[in-house]
């Protein structure tokens, strides 16, 4: 995306791991003076004129490190002291010169900088602040008029289409690889296909950079100027339109409607209109000034940014039913909340999530409890499909073994499905609120969430197993679903009623690395599945779980031989546990064993 006088931005860096330690200075050495020789021969001007003006800026703190950096040094940087415009910037890096696979490797280790895993709506704020820097000192902090208009910096200009899709792309882009995208153009393309802007804001940024670019071109190719700003005279503008095939008069139009309706599109996103709402509420101030003193309000930023939304959480807080149990509700919120940058990030960008949080404040202290705890769930409500209908059991199984390939790491992929359970735990409940679904609807999409994260962790849960014990004697096990999971009639804060059958056929151990007796082998197995769903890990608990409904109960073995669970129900069992088995279904596991069991 260069233009037709553009400087290159480059950066250079060199491997240490290639030197042995006592030869790296004099390698460091070397690769400046060949760095500092290349930017001779591509910037000094000759008879000739020069190659390309090189700025070699971009690199971390320009201003006290060489001009070729080692990439161990550059890492550390980033990861420590990176800032979100040099996450923005390695948006458009590439390699291209050099040795190649080093450099690949260098910017796949920069991926987790650039690309956060959570929806990231603090980069907002913080490209907000990067242009109002650079519009104060460009000296274009004015309103928009077109003699010395600079057309990159300025308002409405090139700059602002850039830094209103790079962000986009930095706030979703950790979650969807498909926004990972070069190209400005192709950008918008993409984050519209997704859902994150309208088809309409698409083209008309789309056409206005284009025509931006163009101008920017023409601009430069009066005097080879490496110029952004439009012409201070009538007859420099009569000029610059004679080389556009227009008149001075239409292209002026052109040029301030274009930079208009830029600036209402990313002013709209970047400073959404300060309120100047004030609610007095003196009824709450003790209450009110209670909130300063809270964790999430602690940071300077946290409450510069809670400061704007306050007097619109207020208004929308005192038009509930109940204004003072609201009020006792969000403030419950908001001093469990640990952390709020990015929480108050994401309402100013989204305000409409504001009536949300306070309708489930107000309505649910189950779900306000949860959101202070888990307030990332919200990132759901904009991911684009989080109002769509429910997927069943089948889709959400897939969707969620899917994501669990991504990593190899056991306890990883334990909390990443408490992760992702919690967020569709979520919409179950938001939709509910909503009255987008019944009750009836509600037990039913919860006894789908649970049984699809059981299916999808079984084969995980039993790999891990295996590793130390082999693989499972006989046929193997299967999960059998009793209780309110097995009728489909789950709630919010179910436990689940669950057993689990074997079938040694006749195999005595097992056969691994640690040989296990079939009986303790499936019993163990139980314990594994237990702490798989139960254990306190960083995201949580996944669920409870509840095996009093096998034969015997707690007196009973944990888990249950097909024979033995056969026998009991002929023999033994009572006419309650008769009845518990009308509601029983298998869940995952042994196909034959559970084909068996229905």
């Amino acid at each position: 995306e260069l233009n037709y006088s553009s400087d290159i931005d480059l950066i250079c860096f060199f491997d240490e791991s290639y030197f042995a330690s006592v030869d790296v200075f004099e390698a460091r050495a070397g690769f400046i003076r060949a760095t500092k020789n290349m930017v001779a021969l591509l910037n000094d001007i000759t008879a000739e004129g020069y190659v390309f003006r090189t700025d070699l800026r971009l690199r971390p703190d320009p201003s006290v490190t060489p001009v070729c950096i080692g990439v161990e040094a550059a890492e550390h940087y980033y990861e420590s002291r990176g800032r979100t415009w040099e996450r923005s910037a390695f948006i458009k890096a590439r390699v291209i010169a050099g040795d190649l696979q080093a450099g690949a490797r260098f910017l796949q280790k920069m991926e987790p900088f650039v690309w956060r895993k959570y929806l990231d709506f603090a980069a907002i704020e913080d490209a907000h602040n990067i242009r109002l820097q650079i519009r104060r000192k460009t000296d274009v902090t004015g309103a928009i008029t077109l003699p010395k208009h600079n057309i990159k910096l300025g308002r409405g200009g090139i700059r602002e289409i850039e830094f209103f899709t790079q962000t986009r792309q930095l706030i979703a882009g950790g979650r969807d690889p498909d926004l990972r995208l070069r190209g400005t153009q192709q950008s918008l393309a993409a984050l519209c296909q997704k859902g994150w802007i309208d088809p309409l804001t698409k083209s008309q940024l789309t056409e206005h950079y284009q025509a931006h670019r163009e101008l920017e071109h023409r601009l430069q190719m009066i005097n080879d100027a490496q110029t952004h700003s439009l012409p201070a005279s009538e007859a420099e503008f009569e000029r610059l339109a004679a080389l556009m095939s227009r008149s001075a008069d239409a292209l002026k139009s052109e040029i301030f409607a274009r930079l208009t309706s830029v600036h209402q599109i990313t002013e709209a996103f970047f400073g959404p209109a300060s309120s100047d709402l004030q609610i007095e509420a003196p009824e709450f101030s003790e209450i009110l000034d209670k909130w300063p003193t809270y964790p999430a309000l602690r940071s300077e930023r946290a409450f510069t940014i809670f400061m704007r939304l306050q007097p619109e959480i207020l208004k929308r807080l005192k038009h509930t039913d109940k204004t003072k149990e609201a009020v006792l509700a969000f403030d419950r919120f908001l001093s469990g909340l640990p952390a709020g940058v990015q929480l108050f990030s994401l309402f100013e960008a989204n305000p409409q999530l504001i009536d949300l949080l306070v309708d489930i404040v107000g309505t649910s202290d189950h779900l306000a409890e949860y959101l202070a705890r888990n307030a990332k769930v919200f990132d759901a409500v904009i991911g684009g499909s989080f109002w769509d209908s429910w997927p069943g059991s089948e889709t959400l199984m897939k969707d969620l073994s899917k994501l669990l390939k991504t990593t190899s790491d056991y306890e990883t992929k334990l909390d990443m499905t408490r992760s992702w359970v919690k967020e569709w735990h979520f919409r179950i409940g938001v939709h509910l609120l909503r009255d987008l679904i019944s009750v009836e609807q509600t037990a039913r999409e919860y006894a789908d969430l649970a049984e699809a994260a059981l299916a999808a962790l079984w084969p995980e849960i039993c790999a891990e197993f295996s590793r130390k014990y082999g693989p499972p004697p006989g046929r193997g096990a299967a999960l059998i679903a009793m209780g309110s999971l097995g009728a489909r009639r789950l709630h919010s804060n179910s436990d689940l009623d669950v057993i689990l059958l074997y079938d040694d056929a006749g195999q005595e151990a097992s056969i691994g690395p640690k040989s296990l007796q079939s009986r303790s082998y499936y019993a163990r197995l139980t314990q594994s599945v237990i702490t798989a769903l139960t254990a306190p890990m960083a995201e949580g608990r996944l669920y409870n779980v509840d095996m009093r409904l096998r034969p015997s109960g707690n007196q009973g073995p944990v888990a249950t031989s097909w024979s033995a669970f056969k026998a009991y129900q002929q023999k033994e069992a009572w006419v309650w546990e008769h009845l518990a088995l009308t509601q029983a279904r298998s869940v995952t596991g042994c196909d034959s064993l559970c084909s068996d069991f229905e």
